[in-house]
């Protein structure tokens, strides 16, 4: 089985789907020889929350698809098509409150005060996010295809992330294998996919959010030193060696007898 992260357990909606989501995992938990998970961070959650031992859990990182490139010109046709503005701050992703969109916001109208002309596009489902995105002034494109998610990577001055539950964080790989600097809250999985190409933030910290979107905003130089570190990070991880690596889980889940077991036979119908 497949446990991507806890975040249903860990951060519930309510009493009720914590309850609902723990007997499920738990009850997959019991009925799985290996568990795969994407991180380290997982790992340690699935142990702490469902008692897993680590002789059941197999680490197996994801990657980043290669987003298509159309070029310079195509993404400046597809970003003018969304109606984004042509100095913006990017953020992936739905509209959880661990997503934190809310610390964005209040960061985004501290930084746009001390930066002109700095604007935030939010590519996402609306689902949550329309009353955060409207008290911040954000431009919110929706969900796009993998082109247009491509263009607005490209074209941002960065991605914030300030997200404090990840089991992985996905559109961080994303943004660093385009070439895009990332701001993210040092928090849950997300050190394990940034290490020193990301500029970490305190998680929930307005202030120092908004502080590291200026830094980025305001000096090119420095925006161009994260874009080399990011590709360079991004690049460790592969779908060829998270492919492996799940074969060999499955190997390992396999019966040793080498004899194939029949199934049970399925009671007769009345």
């Amino acid at each position: 089985a497949t446990m991507h992260d806890v975040s249903p357990i860990r951060v519930p909606r309510n009493a009720f789907s914590r309850w609902k989501w723990t007997r499920r995992y738990r009850a997959t938990a019991r009925a799985s020889r290996i568990i795969l998970t994407v991180s380290e961070f997982s790992a340690r959650e699935i142990r702490y929350l469902l008692g897993v031992p680590a002789s059941r859990i197999r680490v197996v990182s994801l990657a980043a698809e290669d987003l298509p490139d159309g070029g310079s010109d195509d993404d400046r046709r597809r970003l003018a098509r969304l109606g984004v503005p042509s100095r913006y701050v990017l953020s992936v992703g739905g509209a959880d409150p661990r997503k934190r969109l809310d610390v964005l916001g209040a960061a985004m109208g501290e930084a746009a005060r001390r930066v002109s002309g700095l604007s935030w596009v939010h590519a996402g489902p609306a689902v949550g996010a329309e009353a955060i995105a409207g008290a911040a002034a954000c431009r919110m494109v929706g969900e796009v295809h993998d082109a247009d998610l491509g263009a607005l990577y490209r074209g941002a001055l960065a991605l914030a992330y300030p997200s404090v539950y990840e089991g992985f964080g996905l559109p961080l790989l994303e943004a660093m294998q385009a070439g895009t600097p990332v701001i993210a809250a040092h928090a849950a999985a997300l050190p394990e996919v940034g290490r020193d190409a990301v500029i970490w933030t305190h998680p929930g910290d307005v202030l120092s959010l908004a502080h590291a979107i200026e830094a980025v905003a305001t000096n090119p130089v420095f925006r161009g030193r994260l874009s080399e570190r990011g590709r360079g990070q991004a690049a460790r991880f592969s779908w060829e060696r998270a492919a492996r690596q799940t074969l060999e889980a499955f190997d390992a889940a396999m019966p040793r007898s080498g004899k194939s077991t029949p199934p049970a036979p399925r009671p007769a119908a009345a």
